[in-house]
């Protein structure tokens, strides 16, 4: 999108378009020169709109980098709020807060957004696990999480994306040779 500077993108406990163009964004972020390489002529059509267009997962090296930026990032923003998850919760279930005080919706309001970053630091973790595990675990654990209602989001990008680069692992590989040996120049624009 060419801006500079921070980007936020605002996420909820789902699989919709900004967790999609979060996971984009950090696939590039966590890219090495090879993998950029990759990203750049991966699309069909030459190139991708938007960083967030990269739907696609890189490599092994690069999903797992990804979930540890996203990881790492909501445990360093869940650190920097004053008061832990579990105050908040105290605060909202003891009544010491006046009902309908600017205070009181102040603190579900962070609440919320404090559980949002746990979901994804426990995806993180979860997803990074499953990535590293041998297949009839893997297979295990998938089924299961697709069992809880409250791990079906984690369970799916497993089942889809996991399950994709896990299975590209030899074949990319392979094709790391080929790609050395074809450098793609970066210093001609792409004329889509």
């Amino acid at each position: 999108d060419g801006a500079l500077g921070v980007k936020r993108i605002r996420l909820c406990a789902s699989d919709n378009e900004n967790f999609r163009a979060c996971l984009s964004l950090l696939r590039v972020v966590a890219a090495d020169e090879v993998e950029l390489d990759r990203i750049l002529s991966q699309n069909p059509y030459g190139t991708y709109r938007t960083a967030s267009d990269i739907h696609v997962p890189v490599s092994f090296r690069n999903e797992c980098a990804a979930l540890s930026l996203l990881k790492h990032t909501c445990k360093s923003m869940l650190e920097a709020y004053p008061r832990s998850l579990a105050a908040d919760k105290s605060a909202i279930s003891s009544n010491t807060l006046s009902p309908f005080s600017n205070e009181r919706h102040a603190c579900i309001h962070v609440k919320s957004e404090k559980l949002v970053l746990c979901h994804y630091i426990n995806f993180a973790k979860t997803a990074l696990n499953l990535a590293r595990c041998h297949d009839g675990e893997f297979e295990a654990t998938v089924s299961r999480l697709f069992d809880e209602p409250v791990h079906r989001h984690v369970a799916s990008y497993c089942n889809g994306i996991v399950r994709q680069v896990r299975h590209a692992v030899p074949k990319l590989l392979s094709v790391e040779s080929d790609r050395r040996q074809h450098k793609l120049n970066l210093s001609t624009p792409t004329i889509v």
